[in-house]
C-alpha cells in the first residue's frame, strides 16, 4: 500500500546517500563547503520522513553487515575525521606506529599513518613493526591495512563491535627482532579494562630477540617499566624470560601476564629524585666464559665507586646472573638498575653486538650509561621518558614526570598523543639545568 511505497522511496534515497558517503570518504577532509552543503541537504530528506526512518535505517544496517561482514567485527558507520599522523616525524621511527595504533585501538578511532619511517635507511615496516601492528589489530577486532613488510602507509579500523575477548596470544618475529617492541605496542590495550565481564587475566607469549640494539632489553621492562606501573597506576603485569634470544638468531621466549585494570587508571607524579640507595647488576651472557662475566661485573663496579652520589650503594650492590643455556645465540647483555630513596628506578646497559668486545668494555659501557642519566636530576632515565607517556595521557588524572634533556622520542611522543587526543594538554616546564618538568592533563585540566 501507500506505506509501502513510502518505504520504497525512502530507501531508495538513503541508498544514494549511502553511495555518495562511499564515493567521498576517502576524501572527506577534503571536501569543499559546497559539497558538504549537498551532502546535509540530502540527509535532512531523509530525516524529515520520520514515522520510517528507523525502521530504514535498522534494514540497511543489516545489508551492510551481511554484505560486508569482516573476521574483525562490525565497524561504524559513521564517518570519522581520520587523524593523519606523520610518521617521517622528528624520531620517525617505530615509536610513531606503535603509539598511534595503541591509542586508536583503545580510543576506537580510526587511525592513518604516512610516510612511515621514511628518513631511515631502510624505510616503512620492519618485521618487529609489522607484527606489532598485526598484534594491536587483532586485540580490538579491527582492519589493518597495508600491513605488509616495508609499506609506508598503514591504517587501523579498530572495531566497534569487536570479536570476544581471548585469555592467550601468541605473537613471533622472525630472527632477533625485538619481542619488547611488539610489547610496547600491546601493553596499553591489554591494561586498559574490558568490556567483557569475566575477562581479568591475559597471557601473551611474544618470539624473537629479548635483548636487541635499538630496543629495551626483556630485564628492563621486567625491572623498570612493570614495577613502575604497578606503584604509581596499578597496573599490574609480570614477564618471564624462558629462553633468551640474542642477535643473529633470535629465537627467545617471553611470557607475560597482564591483568585486565577495572576502570581507568589514576595519573601519577615522579617529581622527587631522592638518593641512590640502591644499585643492581643483571646480567644475561650466553656463550661466554666465567672469566669474561666476572671480568664485566668487576669493571661496571669499579667505575661507579669513582663517583661519590653512587659510592655507598655500590658498596653493597648485587648481582643477578641469567639462565642463558637454552639461548640460540651468543650474546651478552648487562643492565644496572638504581633504586632511589623515593621509589625511582633509572638504568643504563651494554650490548654485545656484531664487533668482539671484551667483558671490560661492556661493563665500563654499562656504567657510564648509568651514570649519565643519573647526572640531570630526573626521576626517570631516557628511555623511560616516551614510555611513561602514553599511561599519563590514558589518565583519568593529571601526571607529571621529572625528566632529563627531553628526547626526540619524547618530543615525538607529546606530538602524536596530543593530535590523537585533542582533549590532552600537555605542558613542559623548565626546571633548572637540563631537568624538565612534563605535565599531562587530560580533559585540558
Amino acid at each position: 500500500g501507500r506505506e509501502s511505497m513510502a518505504e520504497l522511496f525512502l530507501f531508495f534515497i538513503w541508498v544514494n546517500c549511502i553511495t555518495s558517503s562511499l564515493h567521498t570518504s576517502h576524501s572527506h577532509h577534503h571536501l569543499g563547503e559546497q559539497q558538504k552543503k549537498q551532502r546535509q541537504e540530502r540527509i535532512v530528506v531523509v530525516q524529515l520522513f520520520s514515522p520510517h526512518t528507523q525502521r530504514i535505517n535498522h534494514l540497511c544496517r543489516q545489508r551492510e553487515v551481511q554484505s560486508d561482514r569482516r573476521p574483525a567485527g562490525r565497524e561504524s558507520m559513521a564517518e570519522q575525521d581520520v587523524p593523519i599522523i606523520d610518521g617521517s616525524y622528528l624520531e620517525g621511527g617505530g615509536q610513531i606506529v606503535r603509539q598511534s595504533l595503541a591509542v586508536a585501538a583503545i580510543l576506537k578511532r580510526n587511525v592513518r599513518i604516512e610516510k612511515v619511517r621514511a628518513g631511515r635507511p631502510n624505510p616503512g615496516l620492519q618485521r618487529q613493526h609489522l607484527a606489532g601492528a598485526k598484534a594491536v589489530a587483532e586485540l580490538c577486532g579491527g582492519r589493518l591495512d597495508g600491513a605488509e613488510l616495508k609499506s609506508t602507509t598503514v591504517m587501523l579500523t579498530p572495531a566497534v563491535d569487536p570479536l570476544p575477548t581471548s585469555t592467550s596470544y601468541t605473537y613471533e618475529v622472525d630472527g632477533a627482532g625485538s619481542t619488547m617492541l611488539i610489547l610496547q605496542a600491546i601493553l596499553p590495550v591489554l591494561f586498559f579494562p574490558s568490556e567483557e565481564k569475566g575477562v581479568n587475566e591475559v597471557v601473551v607469549t611474544l618470539g624473537g630477540g629479548t635483548n636487541a640494539s635499538f630496543a629495551p632489553f626483556s630485564d628492563y621492562i621486567e625491572l623498570l617499566l612493570l614495577p613502575l606501573l604497578s606503584r604509581l597506576c596499578h597496573l599490574h603485569a609480570s614477564l618471564e624470560v624462558v629462553k633468551r634470544g640474542f642477535f643473529p638468531r633470535g629465537g627467545g621466549e617471553v611470557k607475560v601476564s597482564v591483568m585486565k585494570a577495572d576502570k581507568s587508571w589514576s595519573g601519577f607524579k615522579l617529581e622527587e629524585r631522592g638518593e641512590v640507595t640502591s644499585i643492581t647488576l643483571w646480567v644475561a651472557a650466553a656463550g661466554a666464559k666465567q672469566e669474561e662475566v666476572q671480568e664485566m661485573e668487576a669493571a661496571a663496579l669499579a667505575l661507579l665507586k669513582r663517583d661519590a652520589s653512587v659510592r655507598k650503594a655500590v658498596t653493597k650492590a648485587k648481582i643477578a646472573r641469567a639462565d642463558t643455556r637454552r639461548a640460540p645465540s651468543k650474546g651478552s647483555a648487562l643492565l644496572i638498575v638504581a633504586e632511589t630513596s623515593t621509589g625511582c628506578l633509572l638504568a643504563g646497559d651494554a650490548l654485545s653486538g656484531k664487533e668482539k668486545q671484551s667483558g671490560k668494555q661492556l661493563g665500563e659501557a654499562a656504567a657510564k650509561s648509568l651514570l649519565a642519566q643519573l647526572r640531570h636530576g630526573g626521576c626517570v632515565d631516557e628511555h623511560m621518558q616516551d614510555q611513561l607517556l602514553v599511561y599519563g595521557a590514558l589518565a583519568s588524572s593529571p601526571s607529571h614526570i621529572l625528566t632529563g634533556p627531553l628526547t626526540d622520542h619524547t618530543r615525538t611522543g607529546i606530538a602524536v598523543l596530543t593530535q590523537l587526543i585533542p582533549s590532552l594538554k600537555v605542558e613542559v616546564e623548565k626546571k633548572g639545568g637540563t631537568t624538565n618538568l612534563i605535565k599531562l592533563l587530560p580533559h585540558s585540566q
